[in-house]
């Protein structure tokens, strides 16, 4: 398995420094997905601290929230 994994390496590097500025092209996407896992991060802060003021009811419950029973 170890063969596979180094013959694939040294494949997949050879084809990607075959295509034009995919260094740069690279940095871009990194730095894109580093924004995005801060926005997916703070968004999950977010909802793990979020409290509704006014919640509603669940479906098939009353008014009050109590629900039937």
């Amino acid at each position: 398995m170890k063969r596979y994994a180094d013959i694939r390496s040294v494949l997949l590097i050879d084809a990607v420094t075959r295509i034009p500025e995919m260094a740069d092209k690279l940095e871009d996407v990194a730095r894109t997905l580093e924004l995005m896992t801060g926005i997916y991060e703070q968004a999950a802060r977010a909802a793990a601290t979020h409290r509704r003021r006014n919640p509603r009811p669940e479906p098939g419950g009353d008014a009050d929230g109590g629900g039937k029973l």
